[in-house]
């Protein structure tokens, strides 16, 4: 693939505008196993770099914060957004209601077996279809790419102006570790309640008795205020050696679980930020 694009812009500059690309991450129900990953490949990225952004897709960034954070963080901070409504997954909308309400630029997508979301005069959703063949997958990359610089060039309008709303504020200072704490436990559970109705359509059962999983999710989001307790107070080596036991032994169950894969990666993620902290300051204070 050509590191320019359509206007001749060499797509290597560390300055490039970003386009945060919102869609569904794991495989869904009615399509093939890794198909999302096939339309972001295929179609997604052409489109975005032809139409002068990077793609930026959260599951591709490995920094070890919780992923809750870099979404808000995207929504929020770049450029461009590219939302792809197809299978309407909860989690694709809630985030587009998010950016949507800041009032940021965003092109709607979705392919042709889903029913349309969006019935209001002024919100146009780009069509592409889910077959990728060759012509389907050329005029979609034209469309989006064609989309997006129209967005950019604010020849279209977003829900927060159609309807003569103010556009939402976002408080500067920090959230703080209990809110923190609310809102990544509300969206993973979330997830997992999607995750059960979607094993009990398959199996006619649930998979996961006694909530083994949501315990899970419980006790590893409790150790975020242990973590932010022990850092405030300056506690002693032995408190921290304590919480990394506790970390590394909620680390492994989540390892060992049959779960959701992006629900393993957020509670892993989150798990690794606690360590993270942990060392930093063990290292700063400790001389270790």
């Amino acid at each position: 693939m050509s590191n320019e694009n359509m206007n001749g812009e060499n797509m290597n500059d560390e300055n490039i505008p970003k386009c945060f690309v919102i869609m569904p991450i794991s495989d869904q129900l009615g399509y093939s196993t890794g198909h999302f990953t096939k339309i972001y490949e295929q179609i997604f990225i052409p489109a975005i770099e032809d139409a002068g952004y990077k793609p930026d897709r959260v599951d591709e960034d490995n920094i070890c914060d919780s992923i809750i954070f870099k979404i808000f963080e995207r929504i929020q901070n770049c450029d461009m957004a590219l939302c792809d409504l197809s299978s309407r997954n909860p989690n694709v909308l809630y985030e587009l209601g998010l950016r949507q309400a800041y009032d940021k630029p965003v092109v709607l997508v979705q392919d042709e077996k889903t029913e349309r979301i969006f019935d209001v005069s002024g919100i146009s959703t780009i069509p592409y279809n889910s077959d990728r063949l060759y012509e389907s997958v050329l005029a979609a990359r034209e469309n989006i790419t064609r989309a997006l610089i129209e967005t950019r060039d604010g020849k279209t309008h977003s829900l927060v102006k159609i309807v003569k709303a103010s556009e939402a504020s976002f408080p500067e200072e920090n959230l703080s570790g209990n809110e923190k704490t609310e809102i990544m436990l509300e969206r993973i559970m979330a997830e997992l309640t999607q995750l059960k109705q979607v094993r009990r359509l398959k199996n006619d059962e649930l998979v996961y008795p006694d909530n083994k999983i949501d315990n899970i999710v419980l006790s590893v989001l409790r150790l975020d205020s242990e973590v932010e307790e022990a850092l405030k107070n300056k506690s002693s080596q032995a408190v921290f050696k304590r919480l990394t036991l506790i970390i590394l032994k909620y680390r492994r169950k989540v390892e060992e679980l049959d779960m959701n894969p992006d629900v393993r990666l957020k509670l892993i993620n989150t798990l690794d930020s606690y360590l993270d902290q942990i060392k930093v300051y063990k290292e700063k204070h400790f001389d270790i």
